[in-house]
């Protein structure tokens, strides 16, 4: 295996032996997030974190149980058109022809969109493989066109029915086609918080059956280097290469890139199942990650008057399924106001995200990527 790490901060010179720039991983107006997060987050937070119980508690008394997070969820706030316009942006930027790999969770609509205007674009997606009580993410890249809906179809079909035997059959459908990608998102992720130890077990599990079937593990753009660091003895324990992955929600560009002499995403491909990733973390990745984090939710709650649905007020891009009514935006349900919980989540927000307040946020939510000074 031979994955090179670069840092851009460092060897400004690195892209400069390259002709072109790969971003993938990344999230347009397509994907669901849930708004999970809200409490967790909200609970470490002095302030916000008492609002958030007393609502949560005034929704159980009238209700009868805990509002359910699960059933509202926010978009990115760009377009396909938008989200590859900054993704190659920056590459070109760089002195480098782009190419631009966005994976929206579970659904392929937006790199049809693309790919149907320019041949070249893949036809990607960023897989919720559920395990056991928990799940991990797969970035399925560069799925044949022709096929693409089916393939996507086999995937939604794992999700729902949790069969090993499918699960197993679409990895194996998948590793069979050449020109395809499959990669581990950001492996030492606890992203449903059960335990670092269960995390642990669960991807070797899932690896000891299947780590033949993967081409390469990511180095994510939106983690910390604390996580980062350990990726590279989990992929070479599996002999696997690293590749990057940027993970953009909102209007920041990737952190993290790969370089390649290759002019079309099959080349990269190849190169990779071949062991060989040239990988590049771009100047704002040094940057402390909880100003980055706090830019990045302000982007997705802040009004956006040129959105390429009409979705101009945050509002109108965070959705709630209601039981009587269907799946409503917070404009429709709540006048666009949303629950007192929500609008004091968004409030803190933008507070957080004032650019006065950032150096502060900063050092309370996470410090600068301190390993890569």
């Amino acid at each position: 295996m031979a994955s090179n790490l670069s840092f851009e901060w460092r060897s400004p010179e690195t892209a400069r032996r390259f002709r072109t720039g790969v971003s993938l991983h990344g999230h347009t107006l397509h994907s669901r997030e849930v708004l999970t997060f809200v409490p967790r987050i909200s609970s470490q937070v002095p302030v916000l974190s008492t609002v958030v119980a007393r609502q949560i508690e005034r929704y159980k008394r009238f209700h009868g149980s805990d509002p359910d997070f699960s059933k509202a969820w926010w978009t990115p706030p760009l377009s396909p058109r938008q989200a590859y316009a900054v993704e190659s942006g920056q590459i070109t930027g760089m002195g480098l022809s782009p190419i631009v790999s966005l994976t929206d969770h579970n659904a392929i609509l937006a790199p049809i969109d693309l790919h149907a205007k320019d041949p070249a674009t893949p036809i990607s997606v960023e897989w919720t493989v559920p395990l056991c009580d928990s799940f991990i993410h797969l970035g399925i890249h560069n799925l044949p066109p022709g096929r693409a809906s089916e393939l996507h179809m086999g995937m939604q079909a794992y999700t729902s029915s949790r069969d090993p035997q499918l699960l197993g059959d679409i990895l194996a459908t998948l590793d069979a086609i050449p020109e395809v990608l499959i990669i581990f998102n950001h492996p030492l992720w606890d992203e449903p918080k059960v335990g670092a130890s269960q995390h642990l077990k669960m991807i070797h599990d899932f690896l000891g059956l299947y780590a033949g079937r993967m081409h390469a593990f990511e180095l994510n753009g939106l983690r910390p280097w604390s996580e980062n660091r350990l990726v590279p003895a989990l992929a070479e324990q599996y002999g696997k290469p690293l590749i990057s992955g940027g993970d953009r929600h909102a209007r920041e560009p990737n952190a993290c890139l790969n370089l390649t002499n290759a002019t079309s995403f099959s080349g990269l491909t190849a190169e990779v199942r071949d062991g060989q990733s040239e990988i590049l973390f771009a100047k704002h990745y040094r940057s402390p990650l909880g100003g980055r984090l706090a830019q990045n939710m302000l982007d997705i709650m802040n009004d956006d008057p040129e959105h390429d649905l009409g979705w101009t007020r945050w509002s109108d891009r965070v959705f709630w399924e209601t039981p009587s009514r269907g799946v409503l935006s917070l404009t429709q349900v709540w006048n666009g106001n949303g629950p007192h919980v929500v609008r004091a989540f968004v409030w803190l927000t933008r507070l957080f995200g004032h650019r006065r307040l950032r150096p502060a946020v900063s050092i309370a939510f996470g410090s600068s990527q301190e390993c890569l000074s």
